[in-house]
């Protein structure tokens, strides 16, 4: 499994291309509380790109009202099959 914090786009990028059985977009822990909504608008632009295969996006702890809103945003767009474990 790969870990990649939500706020470094390089790694993200990168992320698309590796062959990990999953990749795990951390954008709680591994954010500054400063960079969480432009981690999240980062996100968001590789997640909503319809070139891209559909992505599950897992919440592990409850989420902040903001994520909750971003993992509805992903939803809603239907580039996302959200849920929890």
């Amino acid at each position: 499994w790969l870990y990649v914090p939500g706020h470094k786009e390089r790694m993200i990028e990168k992320s698309f291309g590796l062959p990990a059985d999953a990749v795990i977009y951390d954008l709680e822990d591994a954010v500054p509380r400063a960079e969480k909504q432009a981690a999240r608008d980062l996100l968001w632009t590789y997640l909503s790109d319809p070139s891209e295969p559909l992505r599950i996006v897992e919440s592990r702890s409850h989420p902040s009202p903001a994520l909750e809103t971003f993992l509805e945003q992903l939803t809603i767009a239907e580039r996302v099959r959200s849920g929890s474990p």
